[in-house]
């Protein structure tokens, strides 16, 4: 028997990005910090744990004063300095990669998870639970997940083309039934 896996009409979605080829990720962030003061850095400032201090200058003018550079590395170091108000410079800087990849397509959508039967061992499987495997320079994505059988059944899927046309008509036919 020959199975159409139809399209979940409710799934289809225009993606906003569609046809670009490069997607910019964010990376790592760094955040430099600068602190000057009469006092040191506060307790819970702790090198090489949440901090990295890069520079340490304690200044013997009219009275002590420290000058401290260095990097926050933890989030919760972070937000303890903004939520006390600390009197520190912060400068936050996020790295991004671009990555190629082949071009966003069109539409997003799911599949309808439907009832199969294998052919091999006549099991009823949904779609969803259907397997991919490789053997030698063979490969199917149609494995049994019971029998362990490649080709396991006869499906089609639904072009999003058909879909489309599909939704058009359902909606068509809701406008009537007003």
């Amino acid at each position: 028997m020959k199975y159409l896996i139809k399209i979940n009409l409710k799934t289809i979605k225009k993606n906003k990005d569609f046809g670009n080829y490069q997607s910019i990720i964010p990376t790592n962030k760094t955040i430099k910090f600068e602190f000057e003061g009469t006092s040191n850095l506060p307790d819970y400032f702790k090198p090489d744990n949440n901090c990295i201090i890069v520079e340490s200058i304690k200044k013997f003018e009219i009275k002590v004063s420290y000058l401290i550079k260095g990097y926050i590395i933890s989030e919760d170091l972070l937000k303890k300095c903004i939520d006390e108000k600390l009197n520190i410079n912060l400068e936050l800087n996020q790295n991004y990669i671009t990555v190629d990849h082949f071009p966003i397509p069109e539409y997003s959508y799911k599949y309808i998870n439907t009832l199969l039967v294998c052919n091999n061992c006549n099991n009823k499987i949904k779609s969803d639970d259907l397997k991919s495997d490789e053997f030698y320079d063979y490969y199917s994505d149609k494995v049994c997940p019971k029998c362990g059988a490649f080709d396991c059944c006869d499906i089609t899927y639904e072009s999003i083309e058909n879909a489309l046309i599909r939704k058009s008509n359902k909606n068509t036919y809701k406008s009537f039934n007003l």
